[in-house]
């Protein structure tokens, strides 16, 4: 009976790993949809918040003023005048007067969020009824704004992006690759490809009435990050969540592992406060289950090593190929990153569960016991 139940879950599991890579590849790789506005394109107000430098942030900053849609503005949203990114802007907004741009500086607390809190002020000063909180760490494409708006129907409530990291430096950001990409962003797109979204940070795009409707950006402020909160307030009231089509890309450089797996502790963190179903079932998502059952039959004599074997080869190299049939990165450290992805998984799952406190840009949050809330900030030295 075990040996039927394990052949089960692999079949199961083999199935839903296929099907996913099938999806998000034939997603990405389709020719994208183009919006048709008439004679008059709504007017779209852009926020980036933005705190220090970091790698690339110049080139991702930059994109802001190099977008094809006629009629938007981007405002950038730093809390300190003596911010070390602030330079950087103003010298990007100098070469690049035709587009209107401005940069706002200033705190108001809306909640823990220190995201939010930085884009308060954003959201306030934007001149249009289209917003879009944009990561200032993403390489926006020329056609970043007509991609959001073609996701949005009647009965939208938040467009988003799913990211995708690029240009990695050493295998610490090959590990990143692999969690990031093969993944989180696969099981996004392939989710939102069969109607169920989910809001995602790197980009939300919403209508400023309509929001405020709903009690605006406080209630983004109700969750430890505002991606989550936003999927809970759009789904509470009827409305679509959707990703864009491609997702936006962010260069990373070179990392370290302990960031690595910092970050993913952070956002695992964040994903059981807000989404405890889903995020129970996360631990199907990667190939530690099927790897660990495959190993399981070839102990019990009910498979050969090296069927067990074909089979890893083929899991990886279907992920492998369709990584670089997209146009993710890939080397010869992209196998064993995947390899140790999984082999992570769990323990970085366990982690999610464990704790309550994570930091993110100098900032210690603490996620409430209920899930609902983060309780506090406090800032750090790092």
């Amino acid at each position: 009976m075990l040996t039927i139940i394990g052949f089960a879950a692999l079949a199961v599991t083999a199935v839903a790993h296929a099907g996913t890579l099938a999806i998000a590849a034939v997603r990405l790789l389709r020719r994208p949809k183009r919006p048709d506005f008439g004679d008059k394109p709504p007017a779209v107000s852009i926020l980036r918040p933005m705190k220090g430098l970091e790698n690339h942030l110049e080139e991702c900053v930059a994109t802001s003023f190099r977008l094809t849609y006629p009629r938007y503005e981007v405002i950038f949203c730093i809390e300190d005048e003596d911010d070390d990114a602030v330079p950087m802007v103003r010298r990007l907004m100098a070469a690049h007067p035709s587009v209107d741009a401005r940069l706002i500086f200033g705190r108001e607390r809306v909640g823990a969020n220190p995201k939010l809190n930085n884009l308060v002020k954003g959201w306030h000063a934007a001149k249009h009824d289209w917003i879009v909180m944009s990561d200032s760490n993403a390489l926006l494409p020329p056609d970043y704004v007509e991609g959001l708006l073609v996701r949005w129907g009647a009965d939208t409530g938040v467009v988003s992006t799913a990211a995708a990291v690029t240009r990695p430096e050493g295998f610490a950001a090959a590990l990143e690759c692999a969690f990031m990409n093969a993944l989180q962003a696969r099981w996004v797109l392939a989710a939102d490809s069969v109607g169920m979204g989910y809001a995602l940070g790197k980009t939300l795009m919403y209508r400023r009435a309509a929001l405020d409707a709903l009690g605006g950006l406080p209630r983004l402020a109700e969750q430890a990050a505002e991606d989550i909160a936003s999927t809970h307030v759009m789904r509470e009231a009827g409305l679509g969540i959707r990703l864009a089509q491609q997702p936006v890309r962010q260069p990373i450089g070179r990392r370290r592992l302990a960031e690595v797996w910092q970050r993913q502790v952070r956002w695992a963190r964040l994903r059981r406060s807000g989404l405890k179903p889903i995020y129970a079932a996360e631990l199907l998502s990667g190939g530690a289950l099927p790897m660990a059952i495959a190993a399981a039959l070839t102990v019990a004599g009910a498979v050969p090593v090296a069927a067990a074997l074909g089979f890893a080869v083929l899991w990886y190299g279907a992920e492998t190929a369709v990584t670089a049939a997209v146009g993710w990165p890939v080397s010869w450290r992209t196998p064993f990153a995947l390899v140790l992805r999984d082999l992570l998984l769990p323990a970085v799952w366990v982690g999610g569960w464990i704790g309550n406190r994570f930091e993110w840009r100098g900032q210690v949050m603490t996620v409430s016991p209920s899930g609902r809330r983060a309780i506090g900030a406090e800032a750090t030295d790092g």
